[in-house]
């Protein structure tokens, strides 16, 4: 808010927690977990704030130049939509609003998460995926930028399709 020029009389501020039933989640599941040839996206077609047209774009750059694009799973948790065919072989599989449970599941065997939010608000799909041990794919935005919150976070400036595609093969 200050850097903004915003000033109150009492400010709060927190720091995010992972859900409990996340944090138990991993508890119950210690060590390294098994990653599939999976990519997990936060999708809210409906929702123009987390931009699933761009990220659809991406992934449609990205099966372009990924050799073994058909060999991915691409699934999409947050709202229900229609699949969606970006390429040859290669759909995004929506799974729609996922229990805790399924949603954990799907982070902890998901290999690269896409999380996309034009807004200053930091989201908690970048922060939990990158806790269950994805790369996660997020952007910055105003004076959000998420890079620090720990190695797993790719928190980008720029965000084109092309820009998103060239991380995820990175």
């Amino acid at each position: 808010f200050r850097q903004t020029g915003y000033h109150f009389y009492r400010e709060y501020y927190f720091e995010p927690t992972l859900n409990r039933s996340l944090h138990g989640w991993l508890n119950a599941h210690p060590g390294p977990m098994r990653k599939k040839k999976q990519i997990l996206i936060y999708g809210r077609p409906n929702t123009p704030r987390n931009c699933f047209a761009l990220v659809a774009m991406a992934v449609r750059e990205w099966a372009g130049r990924q050799p073994d694009a058909a060999d991915w799973t691409i699934v999409s948790a947050g709202e229900r939509f229609p699949d969606v065919t970006v390429a040859k072989g290669v759909t995004i599989r929506c799974l729609g609003k996922l229990s805790l449970d399924e949603y954990a599941r799907t982070m902890a065997e998901s290999y690269l998460g896409i999380s996309i939010m034009v807004s200053p608000h930091p989201s908690l799909p970048p922060l939990e995926m990158s806790t269950f041990g994805l790369k996660t794919i997020t952007n910055c935005f105003a004076n959000k930028d998420l890079t620090g919150f720990n190695p797993n976070i790719v928190s980008m400036r720029h965000y084109s399709p092309r820009d998103i595609a060239s991380e995820m093969l990175r």
